[in-house]
């Protein structure tokens, strides 16, 4: 479930940025209630399609507010810009939440794409290769992080020299790492060097198998078992979906063998939306809604 915070103008109707913070809580808490298995939220700081001067709530801190109100759903980002923080800065932090909630943070990455939003908050804008620098370098410098002792890594665009990096995470085998993007060249050779999960967007379960073996072969070329790379699909649209569809798409997509789906509801922060989505979702899953 992709909580609302503002980003796609899923807060505006509520009065004030109190009340608009509450409700992306409040939403949270009832996503835990329902039964889903994790929460997400974008990292940007512009609304999208247009820049609107509306509130976008910040990801790392308004996740570490919602540790605290939850117990059990896990926590992540769907997909942490790569650019917008040190990598040394973003695996303390995402340490520091995963202590807060218990040990049920994932961490998503990408390599962004947001142009205005990078000019806007005074980050460059490079070419897309130099991002692809930063998001490995950002990756193994996490990795090193999360493991034992201090790290050190000296990378095309960042280097830690000897960093301590206390708390460790509680996760055994530290936290998982979920890499974005549709880029069937070095987005997805990335997941197959770094990643635990690959996300996609908007592709369609008949497409599954031919991103699978693709994937495959990015691991096979570097020596790593393909069944250990999960995938993950982000459905941006599937409020416009019928019932019957959206049911059916959810079951097409387990017989491909997805981990999960990423799901956002414009009308979730209303209490609208998820029961409507809490049920098709144990519909697809042959579970009577009501059931434990």
């Amino acid at each position: 479930m992709l909580i609302p915070q503002g980003w796609r103008l899923d807060l505006a109707d509520f009065p004030d940025d109190q009340t608009k913070f509450e409700a992306m809580i409040r939403t949270a808490k009832r996503a835990e209630a329902l039964g889903f298995e994790s929460l997400w939220l974008y990292d940007h700081f512009h609304t999208t399609p247009t820049p609107e001067d509306e509130a976008v709530f910040e990801c790392f801190t308004s996740l570490a507010a919602i540790a605290r109100e939850t117990r059990r759903i896990r926590l992540g980002q769907l997909v942490t810009c790569a650019w917008y923080r040190p990598p040394s800065l973003l695996a303390k932090i995402v340490c520091t939440l995963d202590a807060a909630s218990g040990g049920r943070v994932e961490l998503g990455l990408g390599a962004g794409w947001y142009e205005h939003e990078f000019l806007a908050y005074g980050y460059d804008f490079p070419p897309l290769r130099q991002r692809f620098d930063m998001l490995r370098d950002t990756l193994q410098i996490c990795r090193a992080m999360f493991g034992p002792g201090r790290a050190t890594f000296y990378g095309e665009r960042w280097s830690v020299d000897g960093a301590i990096n206390e708390p460790k995470p509680l996760q055994p085998g530290g936290i998982p790492i979920l890499v974005g993007g549709n880029g069937e060249k070095v987005t997805w050779r990335i997941c197959a060097e770094y990643a635990d999960e690959s996300n996609v967007t908007g592709k369609l379960a008949e497409a599954i198998p031919d991103i699978r073996a693709k994937q495959a072969a990015h691991c096979e070329a570097v020596g790593r078992d393909p069944a250990t790379l999960r995938l993950s699909v982000a459905v941006p649209d599937f409020h416009k979906l019928s019932p019957a569809q959206a049911q059916a798409m959810l079951e097409a997509y387990a017989e491909q063998g997805v981990s999960r789906v990423h799901i956002w509801l414009p009308n979730a922060a209303t209490g609208e939306g998820l029961p409507w989505l809490a049920a098709i979702c144990r519909a697809a899953q042959g579970v009577e809604m009501g059931a434990a």
